[in-house]
This record gives C-alpha cells, sequence and structure tokens, in this order.
C-alpha cells in the first residue's frame, strides 16, 4: 500500500472577520496627528477613503496596510460600519465579501446586491418610526441653519423594500460639529 503525500486544498473555507473601517483600517490626518498613529510618515501613507470631490480624505498607516492585507487574502473579510451605500463607494479598497452597513440597516451580498429578505425585516422595523425621525430631522435642520451653531446635520436614508414597493425611509440621524465642539453637542441634547 502506498501512503500519498499531502496536497493542499484550495476549497479550504477562510474564517470569517468582520471589520469596521473608520479609525480602525484608515483614519483622517487630523486624527493620525491628534493620535500619533505608529508608521504614519506622511510619505508611507495610503491613501484609503476620498472626499465627494474625489480627494483624499482617510489614510492606512504601513501597520494598517499590512494588517489589511493580511485580512484579505487570509480571511472571508465582511465590513461592518456605521457607513451609508454613498459612503462606502468612495473607500477605495478593495473589497469583495459581504458588507454591513449603515449600522446594519442595510447588508450587501458579496456581489453587491441587496439582501432583500434583511429589507423587508427592516423595512417592517423603520416604518413605525419615522414621523418621529421627520420631527428630529426638521428639528436638527432648523437648528443646524443658525450659523452660530456649527452644527451639520446629515440624514442617512436608503431605499427599503416591504414585499411589494420601494420606499424611501430614514434610517439615523447624524449631527457633528464643524470645530469639532463637544460642548455644542451636549447643549444640542439637553435642549432635545
Amino acid at each position: 500500500m502506498t501512503i500519498p503525500f499531502f496536497k493542499p486544498s484550495a476549497d479550504i473555507i477562510k474564517p470569517y472577520a468582520l471589520m469596521d473601517l473608520d479609525d480602525t483600517l484608515f483614519q483622517t490626518q487630523r486624527k493620525i496627528d491628534a493620535w500619533q498613529v505608529p508608521t504614519a510618515e506622511p510619505e508611507h501613507l495610503i491613501c484609503a477613503t476620498v472626499n465627494k470631490q474625489n480627494e483624499p480624505l482617510s489614510f492606512m498607516s504601513q501597520r494598517q496596510a499590512t494588517f489589511f492585507n493580511w485580512l484579505l487574502n487570509s480571511t472571508e473579510l465582511i465590513v461592518v460600519t456605521a457607513r451609508d451605500r454613498s459612503e462606502i463607494e468612495r473607500v477605495k479598497l478593495p473589497f469583495d465579501s459581504w458588507q454591513v452597513l449603515t449600522h446594519g440597516a442595510i447588508i450587501l451580498t458579496a456581489d453587491g446586491q441587496l439582501l432583500s429578505a434583511w429589507q423587508q425585516h427592516m423595512h417592517s422595523k423603520l416604518a413605525p418610526l419615522q414621523d418621529k425621525l421627520n420631527q428630529l430631522s426638521e428639528l436638527f435642520a432648523s437648528h443646524s441653519k443658525n450659523e452660530q451653531s456649527h452644527l451639520v446635520f446629515t440624514p442617512h436614508v436608503d431605499s427599503f423594500n416591504n414585499g411589494s414597493v420601494n420606499e424611501e425611509l430614514t434610517i439615523y440621524l447624524a449631527i457633528k460639529h464643524a470645530q469639532k465642539d463637544h460642548q455644542a453637542l451636549v447643549e444640542l441634547a439637553k435642549k432635545l
């Protein structure tokens, strides 16, 4: 009897890695400077995201790029992020698996398609909240129009299928302060 030699199998199932993006795999230059991110010398940075004008926005350090490369090649790397579908398009990294977006409200399959059953489930959960979210949107929008507020208000909206019709629903509301003034956000929270 002949004992065979080991032959590697290409059919191995990779372990899953669920990975946040912002401030994990990359960050803005402002945060690199503030946090003194290791291996983030300007000549070694790698652009990871662009802004709406297609200009570099967030960067990977050498350590982050090495880590990302290892994850991409050794795991089934699944993105889990607060970013919505338009924001994820500005991430310039070669993701090739499922993506969990907008705090879990949107799931894209590996081929970039919406997971239909999840869309219907999320529609049933979000639809009853729309009146309250619309009221808050109006309140935030009027408050952020005040020139002295420096608040930037962004509603995160996507289309959801309720089984027969696609409907635009608000998922969550984001408010940031343009000058990163935490106290201004505390004051807004008190008013709410």
